[in-house]
């Protein structure tokens, strides 16, 4: 009987062997932080290698563990290797032992601060790689900066005359792609002023144009052609 219960706790345990891996003790617990902080972990981020390579080779055990014991899923994009990102995903109205607080909910100002860039970078292939270079584009092409301010007015109930003044709009880009590199969807070029401005687009950025990754992006579409319509 003795030797079934030692049987079936090795079993079981067979289930977590990621915490057997070398580098277990130094690289899980930055994993795991990051993981149930919104992070997307990602070969592509110069910051965030070796914790994808861990991920990369221990993925059915780390699965196993946070579907076990927080009953979310350590989820993944169908893509190679190069282009791979981790995350943690939730099931319908379940957000499981990953409470509220650790996972923010992305603001709609954001939300179309990246889908306006997203228009920009991926089907103009303008490639803004800078925050300079994004400003420029968006205050010199009046299509995108009308409908950007009325879209940004219209979430707030304010008037579009509010956002006339670019440093406003400046400073809530700025704040939505710190939100975005604190996902993981971007990183900033280090600097010798260290001023975020230089930044490198990650796989993982896909999500928000590709998935319902947030519940406003559904409604983002009619928010914008009735804000469009009322002009």
């Amino acid at each position: 009987m003795g030797d079934e219960n030692k049987q079936d706790q090795l079993k079981e345990l067979e289930r977590y062997d990621f915490l057997l891996a070398t580098g277990a003790k130094e690289i899980f617990a930055q994993i795991d932080y990051a993981l149930r902080q919104g992070q997307h972990i990602q070969h592509k981020h110069d910051k965030q290698t070796t914790l994808f390579n861990f991920i990369y080779a221990n993925e059915e055990s780390l699965t196993n563990y946070y579907l076990d014991f927080f009953h979310v899923n350590l989820s993944s994009n169908d893509a190679d290797k190069f282009n791979k990102y981790y995350y943690l995903s939730f099931n319908p109205n379940d957000r499981g032992m990953v409470r509220k607080g650790r996972y923010e909910y992305m603001e709609k100002k954001h939300i179309i601060v990246g889908l306006v860039f997203w228009e920009l970078y991926e089907l103009d292939m303008n490639y803004p790689d800078t925050l300079t270079k994004f400003y420029e584009i968006l205050f010199n092409h009046d299509l995108y900066k009308d409908s950007f301010i009325r879209l940004f007015a219209g979430i707030d109930s304010e008037t579009e005359e509010m956002y006339e003044d670019k440093e406003i709009i400046k400073k809530e880009i700025y704040k939505a792609f710190e939100n975005f590199e604190s996902l993981g969807w971007v990183y900033f070029k280090k600097t010798d002023d260290d001023q975020k401005n230089s930044f490198v687009i990650m796989p993982s950025f896909r999500r928000l144009v590709e998935e319902q990754y947030k519940n406003e992006i559904e409604n983002y579409h009619e928010l914008s052609e009735k804000l469009l319509a009322d002009d």
